[in-house]
């Protein structure tokens, strides 16, 4: 039996406190984290599962387990048991795991495998994930390695959590940078021409009333000029990425 002392456990998860720090991406996330439990740790298998944009369970990164074994996604899974049964963030320990029939269409990598301990990936009352551990044959999980693998879940859920948020971010960001740009550019066209149109028409020889019009659409013509101002002014604003901008920046 693999028994883990606290200055073992503690050192892993500073490791990995830093790493995900540096991470960009979920996927690269993911993977850091298996290879910092791999390097410290040794288990028979650790497996990270997340969520896609459609909804579907997917494998990110793993360590020990027969890819070969995953089945084909293509038939919609029913998740109802990770929310009904794993919705806590906390380890839940299997001891049987090859008679929980129910749990292997998900995580069908760790088929053969006797003991197993999921945690999941919680962010904002949203299940982000799954992070499974497993040893082929029979063994117990020590208090400090529950606390361990709660603790990871809980460093996981915020980092992946915070990274979707600042990429969904950025593409609002993004979209509303194109959007003013292509209405400041077809609203700067609409009124030239309207400024031409008054131009031409200031040689005509016009009614008072005439005149009247042609006033109140050269104020209305110099309000869309100060608008446009202000556009460009948006635009110009919103075309750097979103960073933090407090503190001292450290040279990569």
């Amino acid at each position: 039996m693999n028994q883990y002392d606290t200055k073992q456990l503690t050192q892993c998860l500073n490791e990995l406190a830093k790493k995900v720090q540096t991470c960009k991406t979920t996927q690269k996330l993911t993977e850091e984290t298996v290879k910092v439990i791999q390097k410290h740790l040794f288990y028979d298998a650790v497996v990270v599962h997340l969520f896609n944009v459609d909804l579907k369970l997917q494998l990110r990164a793993n360590y020990g387990i027969n890819i070969q074994k995953e089945i084909e996604q293509k038939k919609t899974l029913d998740y109802n048991i990770i929310i009904e049964n794993l919705s806590v963030q906390k380890l839940y320990i299997y001891q049987d795991w090859i008679k929980r029939t129910e749990y292997h269409k998900l995580i069908p990598e760790l088929t053969g495998f006797q003991s197993v301990a999921i945690t999941p990936l919680i962010f904002k009352r949203r299940i982000l994930g799954l992070v499974t551990i497993g040893y082929r044959k029979k063994q117990n999980f020590s208090h400090d390695e529950i606390i361990f693998f709660e603790n990871v879940s809980i460093l996981m859920s915020t980092s992946i959590g915070n990274l979707i948020l600042q990429t969904n971010f950025q593409k609002r960001v993004d979209e509303l940078q194109d959007t003013i740009k292509h209405i400041r550019h077809d609203f700067a066209n609409d009124i030239q021409s309207i400024a031409l149109a008054l131009e031409l028409l200031s040689t005509a020889e016009l009614s008072e009333d005439q005149k009247k019009y042609i006033r109140i659409l050269n104020k209305a013509k110099d309000s869309s000029i100060t608008k446009i101002t202000e556009l460009k002014r948006l635009k110009v604003q919103h075309e750097e990425n979103v960073n933090i901008d407090i503190g001292i920046p450290i040279k990569e």
